[in-house]
């Protein structure tokens, strides 16, 4: 006779990489945020894994400007089999870090506009592997860039989780957000949708 499943305690935390875990650390975050830089964010979205498509006259798919491609590449072109080389090494050492699938993000508007600067500001952080999650807090009057360090392990109390702001946007130069869909829009008609975890 099969025993019935023990029903989750209540107290216990919920299990890594869980829906309900990376809720738990999107409020956290937010929270970290309020109380770091002394205004009343209403939400907060994960968008660590933010690898969006640019939809942008003048760049291609990847957010490189079209006609700085061939100039980088023959500048730089011997630097691309060393940065094979090194991702080869790096997936290897870090083998969860080749792991973060791509977010179906998009990036709308002109080549100067506000979501390029946005996007441009928020891949500077998703690219390096060693930095902490990046998070977008917002509120009706500012939108910030933020990333947490230490906030994936709370057993360690002597740790202080650290937020460090990476964008910032307040008042009329704020987009608006809508947390639901993750549709973030300027005033300039530019825009960038991001997926939550």
């Amino acid at each position: 006779m099969s025993t019935p499943a023990k029903p989750r305690d209540e107290t216990e935390p919920p299990a890594p990489g869980s829906p309900e875990a990376m809720a738990v650390k999107v409020r956290e975050a937010g929270r970290l945020a309020s109380q770091e830089l002394a205004h009343d964010f209403t939400g907060a979205l994960l968008i660590s894994e933010f690898r969006p498509k640019y939809e942008v006259p003048g760049l291609f798919a990847d957010g490189m400007r079209r006609w700085n491609f061939l100039g980088w590449l023959l500048k730089h072109g011997f630097l691309i089999v060393g940065y094979v080389v090194l991702q080869a090494i790096t997936l290897v050492i870090f083998q969860d870090a080749g792991s973060r699938s791509p977010t179906k993000g998009k990036v709308v508007g002109s080549h100067k506009s506000s979501a390029v600067l946005f996007a441009k500001a928020a891949r500077r952080v998703t690219r390096n592997v060693f930095l902490p999650d990046l998070f977008l807090v917002f509120s009706t009057d500012r939108v910030a860039l933020v990333t947490v360090s230490k906030l994936d392990k709370p057993s360690n109390t002597n740790k202080i989780p650290q937020v460090k702001l990476r964008w910032d946007a307040v008042g009329t130069a704020a987009p608006t957000v809508d947390g639901y869909f993750g549709l973030v829009s300027w005033p300039d008609n530019s825009s960038v949708r991001i997926s939550s975890y």
